[in-house]
């Protein structure tokens, strides 16, 4: 499928460079960002990191855990 999107020409130099540093045609390098962003994006539906709400549920609290593994850094 084909897609029309403008770039800014600080956008279109950048592809242009790193398309010559690979040898690649500039179309390809865009693929690859988008397929690149949509991956990361695709980690989460929510479009939070994947870290949030891990501490959601546990019975110890953060702060204290925080302090302990601190400690640790310095004995």
């Amino acid at each position: 499928m084909k897609v029309l999107i403008n770039f800014s020409e600080e956008q279109i130099a950048a592809l242009d460079k790193i398309a010559q540093r690979r040898k690649s045609p500039r179309m390809k390098v865009v693929q690859e960002a988008i397929d690149f962003y949509l991956s990361q994006k695709s980690l989460r539906d929510d479009g939070l990191l994947p870290g949030f709400g891990t501490w959601k549920g546990k019975k110890i609290d953060g702060l204290l855990y925080q302090r302990k593994i601190r400690g640790e850094w310095e004995k």
